[in-house]
């Protein structure tokens, strides 16, 4: 994929956010698209309306999730992709379910990827797990050769 960006061509990199549920991936999505700008002002609203309506502070990942069923259950269900242009450069970023009866839908979104973030929560308890791990095998199945671990 590729972008025009005044008459010349820009590569577009291709990232999907790999991990168990809950360790921050669609989070860490939606904090990109506010501090880079990517994202309408409009849309940070709705989103933080959303979350008064549902009682909850403000997420950023409710940005990703298009579905009441995602805002109303806190997770990430079908996939989202999300573009952020970043000094000179482009990048799609692929929000995928980290739920393990998800796992077909993080197949589909993550086949579209060239490389890969490996979301891991460093809270007691957590860690890396068997989504993890099967995160892992299943990028490196579909041809994922560079992965990129950050510890949330």
């Amino acid at each position: 994929m590729q972008f025009t960006l005044l008459g010349a061509f820009m590569i577009v990199r291709r990232v999907t956010l790999l991990g168990h549920k809950d360790h921050g991936k669609s989070t860490l999505i939606g904090n990109l698209l506010i501090s880079t700008k990517s994202v309408s002002e409009a849309r940070v609203e709705d989103a933080k309306r959303t979350s008064i309506r549902l009682g909850r502070k403000f997420e950023p990942g409710f940005l990703l999730d298009s579905f009441e069923e995602e805002r109303e259950g806190a997770m990430t269900i079908d996939t989202t992709r999300a573009q952020i242009k970043y000094r000179g450069s482009a990048f799609e970023f692929i929000d995928v379910p980290g739920h393990e009866e998800l796992i077909k839908n993080m197949i589909s979104g993550a086949s579209y990827a060239d490389s890969a973030l490996l979301i891991v929560s460093a809270k007691k308890g957590e860690g890396i797990t068997g989504q993890t791990r099967r995160h892992i095998f299943l990028a490196k199945m579909l041809g994922i050769e560079r992965v990129v671990v950050a510890v949330n």
